[in-house]
């Protein structure tokens, strides 16, 4: 036969340019990068006022901690240090973050060992708070005031997102959420943009950053490097957030920092009010079970009571009683009587402000001080 004729360099190359572009992304990188490529744009997000829509997504930190806290150690069991991360060991945070799209400001952030529903609906609530008590925590020289009722949240299809508890307690809020489909961050570019700043302008300076990938790494050994505590982490986090990003200039709002932009549209558009403290009880509080007793309910320690309850437990049978406790203020739970639920206030005055975690290390410390005692005194315990 024949040999063939072999075609040249330029035939072979203008063969390959006349291909279809998406077919040859398919064929070489797969359908995500396919359609990350290709996949049409129309109008794309269009918003005007603060809050009108929040992103919100988590992600696994690029930074190694030691996660040990020297003033909680000796209040702590071991298995309590192992169970909090406390027990000395390297480890990685998982970060929770909203960003409100219209100024780019982050209105809420949790750090969670793993991520779950609780850290989730713990963000949500954040960004409808003022966050000043922990910017002032860390000593931030600006305020992070950022807050208001959210339009609409956006997340994608993780487990925590789109579980009941999570949909249901953002229905009960009137908060709308859309999920975005599973492969396509596009469709929730701003806190993919977000995390994608945070690991390469805030990680780097910091000793434990592990730079996303070894070829960023280098040589680099960020478990060695590892230095910082659970609160340090906090700090600096907080502190980056609250007096540099905030205050940088930002490419998506033409030079405007996201604080000057809050500023500006917040004095021409308002927010929406966030929900009331009692209204954060009932809805972000946690499902707990008690049995009603003629001296109240007992949470963590602490009793309620109220005449509704006091009426109930003479006319009814039922004494196991559905609670929602909110650990940031544990002066007031709410309890489900029949088909309502009603507002049980402490016993003891002095609680309302306190939030749960205050609590556990006041009682913590009364336990080892009282040690041989039987009972704690109320006034001892108010005092603490």
């Amino acid at each position: 036969k024949p040999e063939l004729a072999c075609p040249s360099r330029i035939t072979i190359r203008a063969a390959i340019a006349s291909l279809d572009p998406f077919r040859v992304k398919l064929s070489r990188d797969g359908m995500d990068a396919a359609r990350r490529a290709y996949a049409p744009v129309g109008e794309g997000i269009d918003v005007e006022r603060p809050m009108q829509r929040v992103e919100m997504d988590e992600q696994k930190i690029d930074l190694i901690s030691l996660m040990a806290d020297c003033g909680l150690l000796q209040m702590l069991t071991n298995e309590d240090k192992k169970a909090f991360g406390l027990d000395n060991e390297k480890a990685r945070w998982w970060m929770t973050v909203a960003l409100c799209v219209r100024t780019r400001c982050i209105v809420g952030m949790n750090l969670s060992r793993e991520p779950n529903t609780q850290s989730a609906l713990r963000t949500a609530e954040m960004s409808m708070r003022d966050k000043g008590v922990w910017a002032d925590a860390v000593g931030a020289l600006d305020p992070w005031d950022q807050s208001g009722m959210i339009g609409t949240l956006v997340t994608d299809c993780g487990k925590n997102f789109v579980s009941h508890d999570f949909r249901v307690r953002m229905h009960d809020l009137g908060v709308k959420v859309l999920h975005t489909p599973a492969a396509a961050p596009w469709l929730k570019p701003y806190i993919e943009r977000v995390f994608r700043t945070f690991s390469t302008r805030l990680m780097p300076r910091l000793s434990g950053c592990t730079f996303g990938d070894i070829v960023r790494r280098g040589s680099s050994d960020p478990e060695a490097k590892a230095a910082l505590t659970a609160d340090q982490l906090c700090a600096v986090l907080i502190r980056w957030v609250v007096d540099i990003y905030h205050n940088t200039p930002h490419e998506g709002l033409n030079g405007q920092t996201p604080r000057n932009c809050w500023l500006e549209l917040t004095e021409k558009y308002g927010v929406t009010p966030p929900p009331s403290l009692p209204r954060r009880r009932l809805i972000f509080g946690q499902k707990v079970s008690r049995v009603l007793h003629k001296d109240g309910i007992t949470v963590l320690g602490v009793r309620y009571h109220s005449k509704q309850l006091a009426e109930h437990l003479i006319h009814s049978p039922e004494t196991e009683m559905e609670v929602r406790w909110y650990p940031e203020d544990i002066g007031a739970i709410w309890v489900k009587i029949g088909d309502r639920w009603w507002p049980v206030n402490t016993v003891h005055k002095g609680f309302h402000g306190t939030s749960a975690q205050q609590w556990l290390i006041a009682r913590r410390q009364l336990r080892i001080q009282f040690a041989r005692e039987a009972e704690v005194k109320a006034t001892t315990v108010q005092k603490a």
